[in-house]
């Protein structure tokens, strides 16, 4: 199969077409030598050192450096960069109708990437002013492949920094420098300055990490936090490569760094988001189990006290009666809270089951204001209608209808003012029919408003003395949009709130005939 990598040379049509016209050798091979491409040039100065004139392998041609060459070659592994630029190799000439001849060649290596090799070459054996042509049109062919080069790290926005152990000397290229904050000197930087960048916490990690590059020990990319001359920080990807020389010593360190600090924040804004979520399945899934456990307990308590009310045999005095319908109203709200609970769970988990069928308002909402007239009138607030005469049919599951209306018609009055007064209009807009609940109560600011559908968030009233744990209205909207509907709220302060409920207006039914597939929907 071929390999797939990149043609630094062949992929260029205008780098191509200088290296035809220049008279110097150049050379792209594969690591093991194998030629794809090569100058006109570099054929000349080939083809009389090739046994019967056939330059298919370049380190082959270049007999007996064939294996110094390619040691050279793989020993750089999948580092880039030069390999060496000016290695002098004696090959034997045969051209025809001449005597046998020995050619000295400059070959200079150059790894563009980890699979392939640019060769440079030049006949340096004396012959006037030629070799001095061959080298300095190599010299520029090196400058413009360096360039490329520069320009495609610049534009992956790698950087690239050399730790010189020779003059103990750093020199970062530009992106590195921006980086860190730090003004360009021609005799380099010191490791300090490099260090006072890196947070305190990631330092130690940074010195381990060129400890074991230089110990041989295979290093990958890893991350380090800098402190940018702003104050900011920036997270670098950083690899490190050693070079060495023929005994295997040190000569520097060539190290990779790209920043990664916006895909590390949107690394950290995703895990955070996943967690929240997680935590919130987790707490919306204990808060159903615990409804569930402490619903049954509950029922057996309210039971029992409706037993001994209702004892016409052994009845219960003044006082026991008192006391037994506390704690029948104690377990009636904490049932009633539990069903809550339970409610805006199944919402928030997305298995609400629905019952959508063609409903008449009008009934619903008598009906709701029935049940809210003892506590209207406790607080001497008055209940107001304005209804049209003719019925208005709604898509809506009916139970969960009366649910929205009594949501909001308690609240409607638990937040008035004595002696007030709430307002229940239908009106019908097109396709749509509003249900508004308009109280005359405390009403409240923008800011409280922003925060209004957020659960178990009582708007600062947490210690009034009004019951309430700040769910209804979650699973107020929660059930006005399983029923495609909407809810808007309009409200000032000291004036009063207006609540509408949107919903979907429904043809009148033809006797006889039923809706298929519609009579039941989970949400």
């Amino acid at each position: 199969m071929p390999r797939a990598r990149s043609r630094t040379v062949a992929a260029d049509p205008g780098l191509l077409g200088f290296l035809g016209r220049s008279p110097v050798a150049i050379v792209e091979c594969a690591v093991d030598g194998t030629i794809e491409t090569a100058s006109p040039a570099a054929l000349r100065l080939l083809s009389p050192c090739a046994r019967n004139g056939r330059v298919a392998n370049l380190f082959d041609v270049l007999q007996p450096y064939a294996p110094q060459l390619r040691s050279l070659s793989e020993r750089k592994g999948q580092a880039t960069g030069p390999i060496c630029e000016d290695l002098r190799v004696e090959v034997d000439v045969r051209r025809p109708a001449s005597r046998p001849s020995t050619s000295t060649i400059s070959v200079g290596l150059f790894k563009p990437d980890p699979d392939s090799v640019i060769a440079v070459l030049a006949e340096v054996t004396p012959k006037g002013r030629r070799g001095a042509r061959d080298r300095a049109a190599a010299r520029e062919v090196i400058s413009t492949l360096t360039s490329t080069l520069d320009n495609a790290l610049s534009m992956l926005n790698v950087a690239i920094t050399r730790e010189d152990f020779g003059t103990g000397r750093i020199f970062p290229d530009r992106r590195t420098l921006a980086w860190l904050g730090i003004e360009e000197a021609a005799d380099g930087i010191a490791l300090e300055q490099v260090l006072n960048r890196i947070v305190d916490e990631d330092r130690e990690a940074f010195l381990e990490d060129r400890r074991r590059a230089l110990a041989g020990e295979a290093t990958s990319f890893r991350d380090f936090r800098v402190r940018r001359q702003d104050g900011s920080i920036a997270v670098i990807a950083g690899r490190r490569l050693v070079i060495r020389d023929d005994d295997g010593r040190p000569v520097s360190i060539v190290s990779l760094g790209i920043d990664v600090t916006e895909q590390r924040r949107a690394e950290s804004a995703l895990q955070a988001q996943r967690i929240a979520e997680q935590a919130n399945r987790d707490k919306t899934a204990f808060l159903s189990l615990m409804g569930h456990e402490i619903r049954t307990p509950l029922g057996a308590i309210i039971g029992l006290a409706d037993v001994l009310r209702g004892d016409v045999v052994d009845p219960l005095s003044s006082r026991q009666r008192a006391r037994v319908e506390h704690i029948a109203e104690a377990g009636g709200h904490l049932l009633r809270l539990i069903d809550d609970l339970m409610d805006a769970s199944r919402i928030e988990m997305g298995v609400l089951r629905l019952r959508i069928e063609t409903v008449d308002v009008l009934p619903v909402i008598h009906g709701a204001m029935r049940d809210v007239d003892a506590p209207a009138l406790g607080r001497a607030v008055q209940l107001r209608f304005e209804l049209p005469e003719e019925p208005v049919l709604v898509r809506a599951d009916p139970t969960r209808l009366k649910q929205v209306l009594l949501n909001l018609l308690t609240n409607a009055i638990k937040y008035n003012r004595e002696a007030g007064s709430v307002t229940v209009r239908v009106q019908r807009r097109g396709g749509t029919c509003r249900i508004s609940v308009i109280d005359t109560g405390i009403g409240m600011s923008a800011a409280q408003q922003a925060e209004l559908f957020k659960p178990f968030d009582r708007l600062g009233r947490d210690d009034s003395e009004i019951q309430g744990v700040g769910i209804g209205l979650v699973i107020t909207r929660g059930l006005v949009e399983a029923m495609e509907g909407r809810i808007i709220v309009e409200s000032e302060v000291r004036e009063g709130s207006a609540f509408h409920v949107e919903l979907p207006v429904a043809a009148p039914a033809i006797p006889g005939d039923d809706v298929p597939g519609d009579d039941n929907k989970g949400s």
